[in-house]
């Protein structure tokens, strides 16, 4: 998960008020910072049209002086005009293209920035009705144990706004050799021989990539029983005592195959009755 991501993550797990301050921020210093590139703009533009003029009358005047240097500085008011004549004519040809090209990049500028600003609004409102698009249907998922004497159930939940898509579902079991885990794609494959004539009253297989709606909930393992009945009793305390040891690695996601939230979880609540 990159760092976007995660804050993203993050921010959709705040309240809607402290989203709009986090979002309301964002904006302040994205402003602040284009403000100090704009403020630079000028600076560049003062700087490229000093030497524009500079070069509009270092051009003539360089040929000039390599050529006239040596017969000095004339007292004549006629050759001081035929320089002006010559000056004013090769500087205005020089300044009217740098004209010509200042105001094409004028133009482009103004483009370049109107465009940016159209797009950066785009951005901005799409963001945003995405960010509270999210929020609006936003899932609240979680792993549900429930244990009673008649009765054991390991179950999928959603009470959010929205569908909830499961995007991981292991479990975690310790291996008979040695001290590590061993991984499980299914919670029944890790229940015990069943005696003859007692069977799960639901259970299911392959939950990644399944939508549960709001409001909605998948039983991984059900069992259902009479504490009358000495095969059930004993098997229901063999359940639990492999559920307190397994650990559940589970994550969901929304409709926008954005995270939303999942962990690892452990529930030795299952081992209360053998402490």
């Amino acid at each position: 998960m990159t760092d976007t991501e995660k804050l993203h993550q993050l921010i959709q797990a705040l309240p809607r008020d402290k989203i709009a301050k986090v979002l309301h921020f964002a904006e302040s210093l994205q402003q602040e910072q284009q403000g100090i590139a704009q403020r630079k703009e000028p600076n560049r533009l003062f700087l490229f049209l000093s030497l524009a003029v500079i070069l509009a009358f270092a051009i003539p005047i360089i040929p000039y002086v390599f050529n006239f240097a040596s017969q000095g500085i004339s007292p004549s008011p006629d050759d001081w005009a035929s320089f002006g004549d010559y000056l004013g004519g090769t500087a205005n040809s020089i300044l009217s293209f740098i004209n010509l090209a200042l105001v094409a990049w004028l133009s482009f500028r103004v483009f370049q920035l109107e465009t940016n600003f159209s797009l950066e609004i785009f951005k901005k409102e799409t963001e945003r009705e995405k960010t509270l698009q999210s929020l609006s249907v936003k899932p609240i998922c979680s792993i549900y144990p429930s244990d009673y004497e008649n009765r054991i159930e390991v179950a999928l939940i959603n009470k959010g706004l929205g569908p909830g898509k499961i995007t991981k579902l292991d479990f975690l079991y310790p291996s008979s050799v040695g001290n590590k885990l061993e991984r499980y794609n299914n919670l029944i494959d890790l229940m015990p021989r069943r005696p003859k004539g007692l069977t799960f009253a639901d259970w299911h297989v392959g939950i990644k990539n399944v939508y549960l709606p709001v409001g909605d909930h998948i039983s991984l393992i059900l069992l259902e029983g009479s504490t009358d009945n000495p095969l059930f009793t004993e098997y229901r305390d063999q359940v639990r005592e492999i559920l307190k040891d397994v650990r559940f690695d589970f994550e969901y996601s929304n409709m926008f195959d954005e995270v939303i939230g999942g962990g690892m979880f452990i529930f030795p609540y299952y081992g209360r009755h053998t402490k």
